[in-house]
């Protein structure tokens, strides 16, 4: 399933039923994509002039990216880590094309590297910070993407936040890891980094896998969801704040089809488009009900919404949600108009109807 929804660090981007791109948030570095010199930040969602043929979005720490009809990626913002594909020294401002690349299927970005699925294969760009990019050095710096040697039967290719990559195959070991892992992440055993991919034990029935920096989550194809990695603020769910580096279940979460993992919270969504949340909630990024509680929740609990849901996304501090009707709601952060509710008042406490967008899918 294409990805049409991404929070970010401090900005969103979405793609709406037309294939147009809309962004809003912080675009300090250029990462919105709309071609502003001043880099002014955006409380609304806002329309990437020229584009209407997206397919995909992804988004990292400092850019954003989409995936066209056509098969090419587009990439704007922070070039610190050559996230965007092409040589280049200051922050660029518009969309510009990924060079040297065919055309892939599926996008993802994290704060130094981005990984691209293409018949199989997986393709690389960026920095290879702690090994992510599993191919058993790390440092280097790739300005273009270059196929990962030794990975074949890739179905999805899923970047986390800082440094790690994960892949799921549609035979053999299901899902396999490298990169990061000082808070067990890649959910091997370990707190050792991997500069080569291992598989993770007990997931051979794993559909999708949602990474932050320093936890993970994965659905099953059951509808149970399963976390691992860091847990001082409760963010796996299962009740401790006791770090995990292998899976455990994440509270008594049935029939999810959905999952999100934020800076320190998680999101789920049932077949019944319901959304469940866990971890901090420090920013409100759980959905508060408006009294300023802000305790960490060890547990998922339901966010109350006034229509179902069918897509969701986490950012660093925000969460994202698009309902049956195509309209987009928001809540948490948002000191740089991240939630796009047109202010930029420091906390959006209870899910609120993102202004200026419609039809987003």
């Amino acid at each position: 399933m294409a990805v049409f929804l991404v929070a970010g660090n401090s900005h969103s981007i979405a793609r709406r039923t037309d294939g147009t791109v809309w962004t809003w948030g912080n675009d300090e570095l250029g990462q919105l994509g709309l071609g502003d010199p001043a880099m002014t930040f955006r409380s609304v969602p806002t329309q990437v002039a020229g584009v209407s043929n997206a397919r995909e979005v992804a988004i990292g720490a400092s850019t954003s990216l989409f995936l066209a009809s056509d098969g090419f990626v587009h990439a704007c913002g922070s070039h610190t880590s050559i996230q965007l594909g092409r040589p280049a020294t200051a922050p660029q401002t518009s969309f510009l094309p990924v060079q040297r690349f065919r055309r892939p299927r599926a996008i993802s970005a994290g704060w130094l590297h981005c990984l691209a699925a293409y018949k199989g294969q997986v393709f690389a760009w960026g920095r290879n910070q702690h090994g992510g990019f599993g191919i058993g050095t790390q440092g280097e710096l790739w300005t273009y993407p270059r196929p990962l040697p030794g990975v074949d039967g890739v179905s999805q290719a899923i970047c986390g936040r800082w440094g790690q990559s994960f892949l799921l195959r549609r035979s053999g070991p299901r899902v396999l890891a490298a990169g990061r892992n000082n808070y067990g992440q890649l959910g091997d055993g370990t707190t050792q980094d991997r500069l080569e991919f291992v598989p993770i034990p007990g997931m051979s029935d794993v559909v999708a896998v949602s990474a932050s920096s320093d936890f993970t989550l994965a659905l099953r194809d059951d509808g149970t969801v399963w976390a691992w990695g860091r847990n001082h603020v409760g963010q796996l769910g299962d009740g401790t704040l006791v770090d995990r580096p292998t899976p455990a279940r994440v509270g008594q979460l049935r029939r999810i089809v959905a999952i999100s993992a934020g800076g320190a919270h998680g999101l789920a969504l049932d077949d019944a488009g319901r959304i469940s949340g866990w971890g901090l909630n420090t920013t409100a990024q759980l959905g508060d009900d408006g009294s300023g509680n802000f305790s960490v929740r060890r547990v998922p609990a339901k966010i109350p919404m006034k229509r179902p849901i069918v897509a969701l996304s986490t950012g660093g501090g925000h969460s994202l949600a698009v309902d049956d009707h195509g309209d987009l709601w928001g809540w948490g952060y948002n000191v740089n108009g991240q939630v796009g509710t047109g202010s930029t008042a420091p906390h959006v406490f209870v899910p609120t109807r993102v202004t200026g967008i419609s039809q987003v899918g």
